[in-house]
């Protein structure tokens, strides 16, 4: 059995993604395959609270576009999220973006689903 490739950004399109985060140029890594795990972390963290400030949660597209659908492709969310004039994206886009540009500067991740559940009751 063939296994597929995770998808990843080049150099270039990590380059307008960070600057769709406002990361300053001070700030920016490509690779931290070779960093502590301390600094990794650090890194990491830094990320996550520009990525919360600039990409805005949203479900346009899910309740105005004629086909109601989200795109995970990585291709599409790329000009969706990092090309378009300010658009964020839906849960599961914005999450599979986040891990696509992590897998692209050498972090290790693991993707899994999850559901809310309240008292009992799975929702969302």
């Amino acid at each position: 059995m063939q296994t597929q490739e995770r998808p990843v950004y080049t150099k270039v399109q990590l380059g307008k993604y960070f600057d769709r985060l406002k990361l300053p140029i001070k700030h920016r890594k490509y690779d931290v395959s070779n960093e502590s795990a301390e600094n990794a972390l650090e890194y990491l963290s830094l990320l996550q609270k520009h990525h919360l400030v600039a990409i805005p949660f949203e479900n346009l597209s899910l309740h105005y576009s004629s086909h109601r659908q989200i795109l995970l492709h990585s291709d599409e969310l790329y000009k969706k999220i990092v090309e378009s004039d300010g658009r964020g994206g839906y849960c599961m886009e914005n999450t599979c973006i986040f891990g696509i540009l992590l897998r692209s500067l050498g972090f290790q991740l693991y993707s899994a689903g999850a559901r809310v559940n309240e008292g009992g009751v799975f929702k969302g």
